[in-house]
């Protein structure tokens, strides 16, 4: 898993998925659920990998900054 930073024409939001595409999807249809916003403001201009989880044994349940 990975945390992303989304940036839309709404505001900032932080993502947790495992990949990028993934985790627009899945902020669009909190957005559209919710009926957030404005439609045409709800697609994502800016999408950045902020953390990665450690897949280590001794690191368990981290994230890595990137």
């Amino acid at each position: 898993m990975k945390l992303y930073k989304i940036e839309n024409g709404i505001g900032t939001y932080w993502v947790i998925s495992e990949h990028p595409t993934e985790a627009e999807e899945n902020l669009k249809l909190i957005l559209d659920k919710n009926d957030y916003g404005f439609t045409d403001r709800r697609k994502a201009f800016s999408i950045t990998i902020i953390a990665e989880a450690i897949e280590n044994d001794f690191l368990t349940g981290k994230f890595l900054l990137v």
